[in-house]
């Protein structure tokens, strides 16, 4: 499945994001730059969002980004992942390690 949720960036001293999803509690991440922290955001993403679909969870609403709130060094952007690509891409890997034991 596919979804969008919006993110807030924010850049500390030495250049490095770190990232925050507002719509749920325990989303976050950092990149060492921004293209780094884009990656890591939408992997994050997709981790949570496929953490729910397994539990049977609802994702909750998306917030209109126009109403998100920054501060200096910071802004806003939505990030899309697909949770279904993610599942196939985790199921690759489990394969792959369980051939490495």
């Amino acid at each position: 499945m596919t979804y969008i949720y919006p993110a807030i960036f924010s850049e500390d001293e030495n250049g490095a994001m770190n990232v925050n999803f507002p719509d749920f509690e325990a989303c976050f991440t950092y990149g060492k730059n921004l293209a780094d922290a884009l990656s890591m955001a939408e992997d994050v993403l997709s981790l949570t969002l496929f953490s729910m679909e397994k539990s049977d969870t609802a994702p909750p609403a998306a917030s209109d980004i126009r109403e998100l709130q920054t501060k200096s060094r910071e802004f806003s952007t939505l990030i899309k992942c697909d949770t279904d690509d993610y599942a196939e891409y985790f199921a690759l890997k489990e394969n792959l390690s369980k051939k490495n034991i």
